[in-house]
């Protein structure tokens, strides 16, 4: 949503203003023939400069050095500007996810998206913490995003005879051994596994023999996997996802971009098809897809999850909207597909071209390992395409921005999480492909595996290392579970000091100072001021245990940023305090918050598990009763390190 106004390009009234805006002059016409060709003549001249690199391995290789890939990116920006400069459209703006915020924009962002920035990034931080930002997008929530049945529709072909005469009503087993027969035959080996169910009816991978300690357990070769640098479009992506390069977090949806893009143009002519047949067709886990009121207020309770969800999803929104509709369009057989989306609708009378896009976001997401453009480089760059034709390879203008995407990978994927401190049983690892033109995706024995046991692996431990380990919020947003862990560093809460909070926390610590109204009021009128201080009108308390390295230094507490909680509250009750030579510390009103934190979270913990049992919603519900858990581990320890300064008997 932009408050910017369009500019008018004439009154309309006034003769002589309107013969101006007829046409261009002739000198103006003169200098654009001439901007013509003396853009011909540079693009001559360029061509004849690189026709001697023009095999594909040289330009591949030329790419692959800052230098190369600058040179490319600079001669697109270069094309592009003259593009814009002959027609006169003058600078457009790129698309923002500022155009999804609810909230009127507050002046220096509205004058930041007025100036057509080059990318997000010079866009000020919106608040997508604020509690109202949620409530609005939830009031447009008026159906699912999408549902069994809206992609059962999709994928009909999925139950129907294919178009290479396969037959009807092809069962889950054949479609797996087919996927199984086709990993193998293209120089993967999934020999050793199959579909199953564990002890506690979870379905995922489990050995079909025996393997030692340091045997491979699978191996799928990249090129297999279905991604941005491998579906049937991926030569061509440069162009249509060129507008991506300047948004946040582009290279996030790049993944569910390639998925729906294989549904909707191929289907069952996809060399994917077996393996998005065997799918799910929900995916029901994910906050960002949250959409009952009732699933929608616990999540209100939970500022640190719900800021994540609002953000993620005013990005569904901008790319579903704005950006990949149109990159899907402009690549081969799209504007075709999408026209048949649109006749075909979805279950909220909407083109059905959005509950695909939700349901390939929240399959990539929760189903994709993600792969670094470091790795591929380091990889050589790409594997030239077999005899099916399935190249891996970026499209090389894209090598500058696509920092990472996700690698849907098939059977590799049916394995389930779980950390190597707590039980996994198999890593995962790239490697070169035995005939060395690539990288395969492996899982390796970490200890033996007996038959019939389940191939667990740890998600993030690659990224972990480098991030630090990942709450468990951050979990139920990108994968639509919460693991079970007893580690302290990823069990986290947040939680927003509220005026009618703080006061509640004044009248235990210091009694009552005022009448509940005036000292409501009164805080917001401090709360309103405080940017005057360098202090934010609204704050959002973290409570997480100090990681290893500020243990040791001894620089941080459960509270992080303590110090700075407790002087903007100090600062939010001074009203109260200061003018009477009265004093309220403010550590113990921390305290007392963090009581009344614990035991709002006990209520949204008994809350959630009341509702598992509805089938609908049931996982997001579950993964909020975890969530909740975990946070009032993370609050009762900064209650224990800070009971010096509050007594028990409050």
């Amino acid at each position: 949503m932009s408050s910017t106004p369009e500019k008018k390009q004439g009154s309309g009234g006034d003769g002589v203003g309107a013969q101006q805006q007829a046409g261009p002059k002739e000198p103006e016409r003169g200098v654009r023939l001439g901007l013509l060709l003396f853009s011909a003549g540079i693009a001559a001249l360029i061509t004849a400069l690189v026709v001697p690199l023009a095999d594909p391995k040289s330009l591949e290789l030329f790419a692959q050095h800052p230098l190369g890939a600058a040179v490319f990116n600079a001669t697109d920006a270069a094309t592009r500007a003259f593009a814009r400069l002959l027609t006169g459209s003058g600078k457009a703006r790129p698309p923002s996810i500022a155009e999804f915020y609810p909230l009127p924009l507050d002046p220096a962002t509205a004058a930041a998206l007025a100036s057509a920035p080059e990318a997000e990034s010079e866009i000020p931080e919106l608040d997508w913490g604020h509690h109202d930002v949620w409530r609005l997008q939830q009031e447009n929530v008026s159906a699912p995003f999408y549902t069994s049945a809206d992609i059962d529709r999709l994928l009909h072909w999925c139950s129907e005879s294919s178009s290479s005469g396969s037959g009807a009503g092809v069962s889950s087993q054949r479609r797996y051994e087919r996927l199984a027969r086709w990993v193998t035959a293209h120089g993967g080996d999934v020999s050793g596994l199959e579909p199953g169910v564990d002890e506690h009816g979870v379905r995922g991978l489990q050995a079909t023999r025996d393997f030692a300690a340091g045997e491979y357990v699978l191996s799928v070769p990249l090129r297999l996997g279905l991604s941005i640098a491998s579906f049937r479009g991926a030569r061509l992506a440069a162009g249509p996802t060129n507008g991506w390069r300047s948004v946040e977090d582009g290279d996030l949806f790049l993944d569910a971009l390639a998925l729906a893009y294989e549904v909707a143009v191929h289907g069952d002519r996809s060399p994917w098809a077996d393996y998005i047949c065997l799918m799910p067709r929900t995916y029901g886990g994910l906050p960002v897809h949250a959409s009952t009121p009732s699933d929608a207020a616990l999540l209100q309770r939970l500022p640190g999850l719900r800021r994540l969800a609002a953000k993620r999803r005013a990005q569904l929104s901008l790319f579903g909207e704005r950006l990949a509709r149109g990159a899907v369009e402009a690549l081969p057989g799209g504007r075709a597909a999408m026209s048949a989306l649109s006749k075909a609708g979805g279950t909220n009378g909407t083109s059905a071209w959005f509950p695909l896009w939700h349901w390939a976001y929240a399959a990539a997401k929760t189903r994709a390992v993600t792969l670094s453009a470091g790795e591929l480089r380091q990889g050589g760059g790409a594997a030239p395409g077999d005899e099916a034709g399935l190249p891996f390879r970026l499209p090389l203008s894209m090598l500058d921005w696509v920092q990472e995407f996700g690698v849907l990978l098939p059977i590799l994927d049916l394995a389930n999480h779980a950390f190597d401190a707590a039980g996994a049983n198999a890593a995962y690892q790239l490697l070169a492909t035995s005939d060395g033109k690539g990288l395969a995706a492996t899982l390796m024995a970490l200890r033996p595996i007996a038959r019939g046991e389940a191939v667990v692996f740890d998600y993030v431990s690659a990224a972990e290392a480098e991030a630090g380990p990942a709450c468990t919020d951050r979990w139920l947003i990108e994968y639509g579970f919460v693991p079970e862990t007893e580690e302290a560093v990823r069990q986290c809460d947040t939680f927003e000091i509220t005026p009618v909070s703080l006061a509640a926390a004044v009248k235990a610590v210091c009694g009552k100072v005022a009448p509940d109204a005036d000292l409501i009021a009164g805080i917001e009128r401090r709360l309103a001021a405080a940017a005057a201080q360098g202090l934010p009108p609204r704050l959002e308390v973290v409570v997480r245990t100090p990681l290893w390295d500020e243990q040791e230094a001894g620089t941080e507490f459960h509270v992080r940023q303590k110090w700075m909680v407790t002087k903007w509250i100090d600062v939010a009750v001074d009203e109260f305090f200061g003018k009477h030579g009265r004093y309220c510390d403010p550590n113990v009103m921390l305290q007392a918050l963090l009581y009344a934190r614990l035991e709002e979270l006990k209520g949204l913990e008994e809350e959630a598990r009341a509702g598992s049992d509805r089938e609908d919603g049931r996982e997001l519900r579950a993964g909020v009763a975890a969530v909740a858990a975990a946070a009032q581990k993370a609050v009762q320890r900064a209650i224990e390190e800070g009971k010096d300064v509050f007594p028990d008997r409050l």
